[in-house]
């Protein structure tokens, strides 16, 4: 992000824009678009009160990425005790031609953390919609043919994209990734891996009812 030009105090001085315009805290979430702060260019209290300012905010980013990969954590403990719960000889039920059955729903946790990965540490991802994103996935998903083969699919992508999450910098954590459908703050990037499991653990719950298992099997840590 490129900072605006040099303004004038009242005293005369010259304060310059800093590109902290999109790290603004809201309901221990960030978000993006606060407003612009600006320092006299040598004034020591400047600099040291931003130093302070930046120091607090780095800190309640990092303590960000901590409740998301705890969030992500749980969610994955979840998701792999209510697959695990699936029988073998249900892996490949889906309720109707066009629904997804749980090896298919696990195959895509684990292909979806792998792009998590890739996309924290800076592959350029081609330009494509949603639906072209999941079209292109679903290649990668059909591989998968066991509910065995998913689940440790799902465990090893899981803790690489934890260890990624936490080994970001702060100029990282601050900044955008371009994902295929344009630029998101990572900020919130980093809650997707948690919801993305809550959403299809819903889905694996829902098939186990339809072979009449009403009994849940999630199992937070």
């Amino acid at each position: 992000m490129t900072a605006g030009p040099a303004k004038s105090t009242k005293s005369g001085a010259k304060s310059v824009p800093l590109p902290y315009n999109r790290v603004h805290l809201h309901k221990s979430v960030l978000i993006r678009d606060g407003p612009k702060l600006a320092w006299p260019e040598c004034s020591e209290a400047g600099r040291a009160e931003l130093a302070t300012r930046t120091s607090r905010i780095m800190k309640t980013i990092n303590e960000n990425v901590m409740h998301a990969v705890g969030f992500a954590e749980n969610s994955k403990s979840m998701f792999i005790s209510t697959l695990a719960a699936v029988p073998a000889d249900k892996g490949t039920f889906s309720p109707s031609p066009t629904a997804k059955n749980a090896i298919q729903i696990g195959a895509h946790l684990a292909v979806s953390n792998q792009n998590f990965i890739a996309l924290i540490g800076g592959a350029e991802m081609p330009e494509m919609t949603f639906m072209e994103m999941l079209a292109h996935m679903a290649q990668e998903e059909d591989k998968f043919t066991s509910l065995e083969q998913v689940i440790a699919a799902v465990e090893s992508s899981h803790n690489g994209l934890m260890d990624a999450m936490k080994g970001m910098s702060d100029e990282q954590l601050a900044g955008n990734l371009q994902m295929p459908f344009g630029e998101m703050p990572a900020a919130e990037m980093i809650f997707i891996p948690g919801m993305h499991y809550c959403m299809h653990q819903g889905q694996i719950d829902y098939l186990q009812t339809c072979w009449g298992d009403k009994e849940p099997h999630f199992n937070p840590e």
